[in-house]
């Protein structure tokens, strides 16, 4: 007999007809659905809504086709969270880069930026290491390339900072706003108020215009995702009218009406009750592992259940799978579940504790094919998110902890300096200058500690800057979280993920979540604000950064990110240590994984 028949979860989402709730938009799915006021539920049904109206999907293609007959080859998507993580997707398996490729840009690091121009040099062979950047190099650089600036948040301002950038620069290689730039944004948010003082193109994020769908629930049904997949068909010379193919297909495939009908069968309700059945007080770890390649998913499926679930001290926490599993994962109360995503079409072994979701489209030969099958498990998905919510009376719309830190990053960009808020904010210091650091060998450019000593209850009486990380280290925490503001080398990044993982997993025995900000700020920081409790988070904040390639844009955003989060975590009584390193972030990054490695040598 199958372990979900005796699911209590599921008995209750049967009983109380919670799929049916969420289809009709009625009862507790309507509140839970709801947002200062408006229902953002448009994503349940917006599949079948597109299949009837095949007009609107057929300008989505026209749209696509005009980009490629105008000559651009290159697309910059300019987004946080939702609005750039489903380029992210399609780009890591092999969509939106080939005649026509796609840049995500999620990043307020001069060195992102910088990262960009040089990939656009090299795709018109041009070494910027070589050749001056004046305004006829900028010219070649972005004759065919356009920037589009997407923001499914109302007060979202990265992507108005990056839109800045790049208008400047098409002023300076004297190319026309108006053939470079779109704007997709909710009416009157900050994105779209700056879109129409510039008299720029403006695209609905929905394609009726409405503004239901929470930036996590753009995939499949606006066009966060359906203007890269069909600016993908272009490429590939497919036949119009094959863009609502995908969507028949994946509505199929997903099979809502399934989940009406027999929800102890569905694999996606399944999900849902088998975290619920394993959480602890609305608490639950969901391990995932995705075929090679896959990362990207997981990454999106981290911003739709932690931004959704995490409230109120309850939620769903996503790792990579890590060997620190509980003895009884998947047990009613063990916190804790593995999701496998595979790709085989066939009936693979299901181990104890494992959820298993297959979707045969994936294996297909067809990418069409293969892009409905992606579709339908995101669909799948955002399901178990509001089935959980309602299990739990989660709110799964609205990210109110997010835009705490939003309004405090704003305060501080606007103030100009905003490392020297760290020091007016009463948090207690603790520095190398004045700190052997035993066990930290090598040089280590200076370095400061800051944190709240009420985070975690601890006097501020001064300790040295390793004993303190350990007294953090000693509370148990939950989970280990590494945040790195800014880009930085994979080099460094890859000894800090060792030496962090080495930490979490075999000395503490708890999972470990390494994160790179600010994009990490839209797709977690909800969660590790007001989710589930006992993360201890540890980030890291240069005070040297790369200096762009051309154009003007600096650093201060990403200071304003950095700090302004640090605030908000200590605001909200979490345990949250902030790094500022003298030096540049690759530099700082490998001092922490040093420092790191000693307390894992010491505990």
């Amino acid at each position: 007999m199958n372990a979900m028949d005796h699911s209590s979860a599921l008995t209750r989402l049967r009983a109380e007809d919670a799929v049916g709730q969420l289809r009709a938009r009625s009862g507790a799915m309507r509140e839970l659905g709801s947002d200062a006021g408006s229902l953002l539920l448009d994503w349940v049904d917006a599949i079948p809504h597109l299949l009837t109206a095949p007009d609107a999907l057929a300008e989505v293609e026209a749209d696509a086709r005009a980009i490629y007959d105008q000559g651009i080859r290159h697309i910059i998507w300019s987004g946080m969270g939702g609005s750039v993580l489903t380029v992210q997707v399609l780009r890591a398996l092999g969509y939106a880069g080939d005649d026509i490729m796609i840049y995500p840009l999620n990043s307020t690091d001069p060195a992102a930026l910088n990262h960009l121009l040089r990939q656009l040099g090299a795709a018109h062979g041009i070494d910027l290491a070589q050749v001056p950047l004046d305004d006829q190099v900028i010219h070649a650089l972005l004759k065919d390339v356009a920037l589009y600036a997407v923001a499914m948040g109302m007060t979202s301002e990265e992507p108005i900072a990056h839109l800045e950038w790049f208008g400047a620069l098409l002023d300076r290689a004297d190319l026309p706003r108006s053939a470079h730039l779109r704007v997709l944004a909710l009416p009157d948010s900050f994105l779209d108020r700056e879109a129409q003082a510039h008299h720029l193109q403006r695209l609905s994020l929905q394609l009726d215009g409405a503004n239901g769908t929470p930036g996590r629930m753009s995939a499949p049904g606006t066009r966060v995702f359906l203007l890269p997949v069909a600016i993908d068909l272009v490429q590939r010379g497919a036949a119009p009218g094959t863009l609502r193919n995908i969507l028949a297909r994946a509505w199929e495939a997903y099979d809502l009406e399934g989940a009406l009908t027999h929800p102890s069968h569905h694999p996606f309700t399944q999900l849902a009750a088998a975290l619920s059945d394993a959480s602890i007080a609305g608490c639950c770890n969901l391990y995932v592992q995705v075929p090679p390649g896959w990362d990207a998913l997981r990454w999106w499926m981290e911003q739709l259940f932690e931004e959704s679930l995490g409230k109120g001290g309850k939620g769903v926490s996503i790792f990579a799978d890590q060997p620190v599993l509980p003895r009884n994962v998947g047990a009613p109360g063990s916190g804790a579940v593995r999701l496998t995503i595979t790709l085989s079409s066939e009936v693979a072994p299901n181990d104890p504790g494992t959820v298993l979701l297959q979707q045969p489209l994936l294996a297909e030969g067809d990418p069409t094919l293969r892009l409905a099958g992606l579709a339908a498990i995101m669909l799948g998905l955002q399901l178990t998110v509001a089935l959980y919510g309602y299990l739990h009376e989660i709110r799964f719309v609205g990210q109110p902890a997010v835009e705490d830190y939003k309004a405090r990053a704003r305060e501080l960009r606007l103030a100009g300096n905003p490392l020297l808020a760290i020091e007016r904010s009463g948090a207690t210091e603790w520095s190398n200058a004045t700190d052997t650091l035993d066990g930290v060998t090598g040089g280590m450019d200076q370095l400061s500690l800051y944190t709240m000593a009420s985070n975690d209850g601890q006097d501020s009486r001064a300790r040295s800057l390793l004993s303190r990380l350990q007294t953090a280290l000693a509370t148990q925490p939950r989970y280990l979280d590494i945040t790195i503001n800014g880009i930085v080398s994979a080099i460094a990044l890859t000894e800090l993920e060792q030496a962090a993982l080495y930490l979490g997993n075999a000395v503490l025995h708890i999972p470990v979540k390494l994160r790179e900000a600010p994009a990490a700020y839209h797709s977690t920081e909800q969660s590790e604000m007001d989710g589930p409790p006992g993360v201890l988070s540890i980030r890291l904040l240069a005070r040297r950064h790369q200096s762009i390639l051309a154009g003007e844009f600096d650093a201060i955003f990403l200071e304003a990110q950095g700090v302004g989060t640090w605030q908000a975590m200590s605001n909200q009584g979490r345990s949250c240590m902030l790094f500022v390193g003298a030096g540049d972030l690759d530099e700082l990054a490998t001092n922490v994984a040093a420092i790191l490695r000693a307390i894992a040598q010491t505990s």
